[in-house]
């Protein structure tokens, strides 16, 4: 069975890690390793699935599934609590981990506003989906026009085109 329940996010105290190691101060159990062709890293977007619990009474506050989809992020830009931010280097695609994330790398003494109270320890099952390699501008010498691109792994193929909005897949 998988930390991450797809139906319910509920927590799964019974899924044992492969091995466990310490990032920065999260604790990091890898439950099911993955592809790894290329690891996640700064700079990189990521889209995975994840839930988030509060480590005192396992209590689910947010998770990816409430939204229908997968959740994409940039990696190392501050748009993650520090704790996340750390857990989730080097991991790879098809790689689900449980990060044990201290206050102090999450909402700290205020709490996030909404589920998370003011000193939580909070805990993260994460399968990472897909890793999009750092955005590349290259310039179109002839137009003088910028040219964006990105490269998608490990199995999606995009078509090159001016505008990062109308990339096409196939």
């Amino acid at each position: 069975s998988s930390g991450i329940n797809a139906e319910y996010g509920e927590y799964n105290e019974s899924e044992k890690a492969v091995f466990t190691y310490d990032m920065q101060g999260v604790k990091v159990e890898v439950l099911k390793r993955g592809d790894c062709h290329k690891k996640a890293e700064d700079g990189d977007m990521l889209t995975a699935e994840f839930h988030g619990f509060l480590a005192n009474g396992h209590s689910r506050f947010e998770s990816s599934h409430d939204t229908g989809k997968p959740s994409s992020f940039k990696l190392g830009h501050g748009y993650m609590i520090k704790g996340l931010e750390r857990g989730l280097q080097q991991m790879c695609v098809a790689e689900k981990r449980r990060l044990h994330i201290p206050a102090e790398l999450a909402y700290a003494k205020i709490g996030d506003g909404k589920n998370v109270p003011p000193g939580a320890d909070l805990i993260y099952d994460v399968e990472l989906v897909r890793i999009w390699e750092k955005l590349v501008h290259m310039e179109n010498i002839r137009e003088k026009r910028p040219y964006f691109f990105q490269i998608f792994l490990p199995f999606s193929r995009v078509k090159l085109s001016e505008n990062i909005n109308n990339l096409k897949y196939f």
